[in-house]
């Protein structure tokens, strides 16, 4: 199964799947690939039309024999079957070489050339809906040497111009253009403008994070802080052999001597986790020296102690790895729980102080629960990753102004079905992981998916559907506590008086009353937030299919959603 079929008689809608980095980029123009965990994303591409790429739409961007179909200006001339464009000084931001194309205003577009910068070093392009102008694509300096370039962009109007050109430097100096080609990229695809605002690419294996570190490989990080009497641990690196059976980067950490009771730590915070037992682990062996080694997690609001903390007895190091777990309970329900590597004398009866000690450490890991699980490893929350497990990809929003929106979408029918694979970190404020109209409850022919809405009955997801009359299930009866992964399916028939909810493909929730009149009206959809101003969702969203057409069929409905369990790393 795949959810294009669901698109196969050119239903309007969208699919959104960020685990797909082909349709990921970092700026709204499409310029540059997203590749890397932890980036942010400007554009996501809907893939409802399969991404097919339509005509082409430029005249001879190959310049095989000249330059027909282009207004060369003062400065274009052909020249061994590429377009040569001359620094004529007609100035900076005034194209030198134009070809008007036929467009459809709201349609986006991909363009891609190949440029050489010769002897002038600093080639230009734009997209306007003027001769010269810029306001489809903004001027973009090319810079030296040479590349293939590729953006996206909108158009506005029925005609639009593309410009190539040379900014300004020495007269007489020469640049080059190739390969142009402009060909329609069908879909509603989503974007952000403000870098701030954007939702930040991340991976995660099948199942989700257990590791509740960050930089669990990296205790030079300034995330692991240092506390001591008798001096901090000494951080450094090593290129050695590995627990998990591969050559690589492993810390060390250079204990002092300390004196009698004293202690050295080195940790990091790891949530408040209160009530509920708690393991962490680590991989340690000595790399020289003597002296005695514990695990320890705070308890208290402040930094580990021998006073505060619970932890191991001294630990039996060797020269060999071996993996040390601690698991324990936090009671004083002040601060958050802190993981520690530690060395002191708080445990020996009589002993006046610790020889000084070097020791190489591995993966480090807090977890909820008794047992130590499957290491994972955490470069950043955006960047987990576990060893023979598949990951998965999502879009993280962050609760405080991050969110996209599509263009203007027109479904012309009165029903539409939403899928979504998320994961909703905080039940702090209602969040809205996907809107059609700036306000749902009030537009006409809008819909929303809901998270985090706080009820008298707990924390739930909810769907609202309304013609000219706004419809809402009521409370379900199950609370859905963050952090909660579910897949949610949100099915709308205005003409048919339904407004249904459904977790993990359980229906939890129906409202049966009047929608009123009317189909799904002419609006951009929203994710993350609603219109991109309020009401912002803090969590994870791994896939998204929204589509407007008819009422879909059980068995549909039900691989639909067990495709979108894959891309969120759930069974259901």
């Amino acid at each position: 199964f795949s959810p294009a079929s669901l698109f196969a008689l050119g239903e309007p809608g969208v699919w959104f799947d960020p685990s797909d980095l082909t349709t990921l980029f970092t700026d709204p123009a499409g310029t540059t690939p997203v590749t890397t965990p932890g980036q942010t994303v400007g554009l996501m591409l809907d893939k409802s039309q399969g991404l097919a790429l339509g005509a082409e739409l430029v005249a001879n961007g190959t310049f095989d024999t000249d330059l027909s179909g282009w207004t060369a200006g003062t400065a274009g001339s052909w020249s061994a079957q590429r377009l040569q464009i001359t620094n004529d000084g007609s100035g900076a931001g005034t194209p030198n070489v134009r070809q008007l194309i036929s467009t459809v205003a709201g349609e986006w577009y991909r363009i891609t050339f190949n440029w050489d910068s010769g002897s002038h070093g600093n080639p230009f392009f734009s997209i306007g809906t003027a001769p010269g102008g810029n306001d489809v694509f903004a001027y973009t300096q090319l810079g030296a040497g040479t590349g293939t370039r590729t953006a996206h962009f909108r158009a506005t109007t029925t005609t639009t111009y593309i410009n190539l050109g040379v900014w300004a430097g020495t007269l007489s100096t020469v640049a080059y253009f190739d390969n142009v080609t402009v060909k329609a990229i069908p879909g509603n695809h989503a974007t952000q403008a403000t870098i701030a605002a954007r939702p930040t690419y991340s991976i995660e294996p099948v199942g989700g994070r257990r590791n509740l570190l960050t930089f669990s490989e990296d205790q030079s990080n300034a995330i692991w802080l240092s506390a001591a009497n008798s001096g901090a641990p000494t951080r450094g690196t090593l290129s050695t052999d590995r627990p998990d059976g591969t050559t690589g980067t492993v810390n060390t950490l250079a204990f002092p001597t300390v004196a009698a009771s004293g202690f050295s730590f080195l940790y990091q915070q790891g949530g408040s986790l209160v009530g509920a037992p708690i393991t962490y682990s680590v991989w340690l062996r000595v790399a020289s020296g003597t002296g005695t080694v514990y695990l320890n997690v705070e308890d208290a609001a402040a930094a580990p102690t021998a006073a505060n903390s619970f932890g191991s007895p001294a630990l039996s190091l060797t020269t060999t790895w071996q993996r040390f777990t601690l698991t324990g309970t936090r009671t004083s329900g002040t601060g958050n729980a802190i993981a520690a590597i530690g060395f002191d004398t708080r445990v020996a009866a009589g002993q006046t102080n610790g020889a000084a000690l070097t020791v190489q450490v591995f993966g480090a890991q807090l977890e909820t629960g008794s047992t130590a699980t499957a290491y994972q490893r955490v470069t950043t929350q955006h960047d987990v990753t576990e060893a023979g497990v598949a990951s998965v990809g999502y879009l993280y929003f962050d609760g405080v102004n991050d969110a996209m929106a599509t263009s203007t979408i027109t479904p012309g029918i009165d029903k539409a079905q939403v899928f979504a694979g998320v994961r909703k970190v905080s039940d702090a404020t209602i969040g809205m992981p996907a809107e059609f109209s700036p306000v749902a409850f009030s537009n006409n022919g809008a819909f929303f998916l809901i998270a985090g809405e706080v009820t008298s009955n707990g924390y739930r997801y909810g769907f609202a559907s309304r013609g000219t009359v706004f419809a809402y299930p009521g409370t379900i009866s199950t609370a859905f506590n963050a952090p909660n992964t579910s897949v949610l399916t949100g099915l709308g028939d205005i003409a048919g008086d339904l407004a249904t909810i459904r977790v993990n493909g359980t229906q939890v929730a129906q409202a049966t009353t009047d929608q009123g009149a009317g189909n799904y009206l002419a609006y951009p959809l929203y994710l993350g937030g609603r219109a991109g101003t309020s009401l912002f969702f803090t969590g994870h969203i791994y896939s998204l299919v929204v589509r407007f057409g008819a009422n879909l069929d059980a068995p549909t409905i039900t691989s639909t959603e067990t495709w979108v369990a894959g891309k969120t790393g759930i069974v259901i």
